[in-house]
């Protein structure tokens, strides 16, 4: 029964979206890319922004904050105080934006440390480090672009044959958008929050979708 459900939900579907490298696995459901092209092009995007992670000591930080907290002004903050003590280039920035006074911020690892130091003094709830090398959705990543976009032209995308709901830009655009915004994706913030936003918005009365998120077998859930 349960295995009927699922085929039918699969078959009925409308729209995916994907989270960071997520993306890939929602071209392939929406039939707008081989399984074989997304292995290459993950492949591809992992070891360039692993190249890029090494050529400065970088990283993510988990955030929860209370409702005055204000997430790029604690990073404009982070930031500064870095270059005040001698760190060129330095660079903190929202790179996830999760759900409601909930963001992964990426940068220098001096500015994390900074921020986790003084989070109630920005009214941070929670602060958790990620287990990444890099600050991965900033400009910390445009060394990778390049290599990543020469992948990108090697295999074909077509037209998806469900929506495909971009966290770039939170909307479902034609595919010549898509590889656009998948390398820009290296670079710029993940919008899950306003993803969700959208997917979820309804007209009052109207009921909201049936919708499954499919990760590791242990995040698997459905709504």
């Amino acid at each position: 029964m349960i295995l009927s459900f699922l085929n039918t939900a699969i078959e009925n579907c409308v729209a995916a979206a994907g989270f960071s490298v997520g993306e890939f696995a929602a071209l392939v459901f929406a039939g707008a890319l081989s399984f074989e092209d997304a292995v290459f092009l993950i492949q591809v995007r992992a070891e360039a922004m692993q190249r890029a992670s090494e050529m400065v000591k970088t990283g993510m930080l988990s955030v929860v904050g209370r409702d005055q907290a204000r997430y790029n002004y604690i990073c404009k903050e982070a930031a500064t105080y870095c270059q005040n003590h001698g760190i060129e280039g330095a660079i903190c920035s929202v790179a996830n934006y999760l759900y409601p006074d909930a963001r992964v911020l990426a940068g220098n690892v001096e500015a994390l440390d900074f921020i986790q130091e003084r989070a109630k003094d920005f009214s941070l709830k929670l602060t958790r480090r990620l287990p990444v090398s890099g600050a991965f959705h900033t400009s910390f990543m445009e060394p990778a672009e390049e290599k990543f976009g020469k992948a990108l032209e090697e295999v074909t995308l077509e037209e998806p044959l469900i929506q495909f709901i971009q966290t770039l830009t939170v909307k479902s655009t034609r595919i010549q958008n898509s590889e656009k915004s998948l390398k820009k994706q290296l670079t710029l913030p993940v919008k899950w929050e306003q993803t969700m936003h959208h997917i979820y918005e309804r007209a009052k009365g109207v009921l909201f979708p049936h919708t499954f998120e499919v990760g590791q077998e242990s995040n698997w859930n459905e709504s």
